[in-house]
C-alpha cells in the first residue's frame, strides 16, 4: 500500500522560516481582493455585518459579508458589543470578549482562503474599556504624580488585562505643545520632567 505524501506547509505559515520570507510568500499568494480586505477594521458595523443584536458571533451574518474567503483586517473594540459609544453599560466583560474574539478568529481561520488572522483592538487609555475592568487614572493624572515607576506598573496592569485583542490603544508619552482639549487627557502632560523619565 502506497502512502500519501504530506502536503508541504506554506513558507507562510512555517514559524520557523525567516519572516521577511514569510511575508514575501504571503503577498504573492494573495489575491488584490484578499490585499484590500486586510486594509479593513470593522467597528461600528459589527452587529451588521458579524455580531447579533446581544454582541454575540453570528455565523449567518459573518457568511453572508465575509464568506467570499477574502478575510478581514481588523476588528476594532470587540468588548463593546457593537453597541454605541453613548451606549453605558452595554458590552462585555474580560472573559466574554476573549470568548468572542476566539469564535471570530476561528472563523476567519476556516473561511478565509489563506487562513490570515484577524487583529483585534481594544481601546485601553485608562484601563481595558470592557465591562467589569479596572479603570486606571488618566494619563494626565498619572503625569502629575511624577512617578515613572508608578506609571509603568498601571501600564504593565493594562497591558497585563489583555483579553483577546492583539493591540491595544495605549497612552501616549509625547510633550504636546500646543495641547488641545480633545487630546490632553491622551498626554502625560506638558513638561518634560513628566514625559521624559516614562519613555
Amino acid at each position: 500500500m502506497k502512502k500519501a505524501s504530506a502536503v508541504p506547509v506554506p513558507v507562510y505559515k512555517n514559524p520557523d522560516a525567516p519572516v521577511i520570507s514569510r511575508v514575501k510568500d504571503l503577498l504573492a499568494r494573495m489575491t488584490l481582493e484578499e490585499k484590500a480586505a486586510q486594509m479593513v477594521c470593522l467597528w461600528q458595523e459589527k452587529t451588521t455585518k458579524l455580531q447579533d443584536a446581544n454582541g454575540d458571533f453570528d455565523l449567518k451574518k459573518a457568511k453572508k459579508h465575509f464568506g467570499n474567503g477574502c478575510g478581514l483586517g481588523q476588528v476594532a473594540r470587540p468588548s463593546d458589543a457593537g453597541s454605541k459609544p453613548t451606549d453605558a453599560g452595554k458590552g462585555k466583560g474580560p472573559c466574554e470578549t476573549a470568548e468572542l474574539t476566539n469564535v471570530i478568529q476561528k472563523f476567519f481561520a476556516e473561511h478565509a482562503r489563506l487562513g490570515i488572522p484577524v487583529i483585534f483592538h481594544e481601546e485601553c487609555l485608562h484601563g481595558p474599556a470592557a465591562i467589569g475592568a479596572t479603570s486606571f487614572s488618566q494619563p494626565i493624572g498619572l503625569g502629575a504624580t511624577f512617578n515613572p515607576k508608578g506609571f509603568r506598573v498601571c501600564s504593565g496592569l493594562i497591558v497585563g488585562l489583555l483579553f483577546g485583542a492583539c493591540t491595544l490603544l495605549l497612552i501616549c508619552c509625547q510633550i504636546n505643545k500646543r495641547m488641545t482639549i480633545q487630546m490632553a487627557d491622551e498626554l502625560t502632560g506638558r513638561r518634560s520632567q513628566r514625559a521624559g523619565p516614562i519613555v
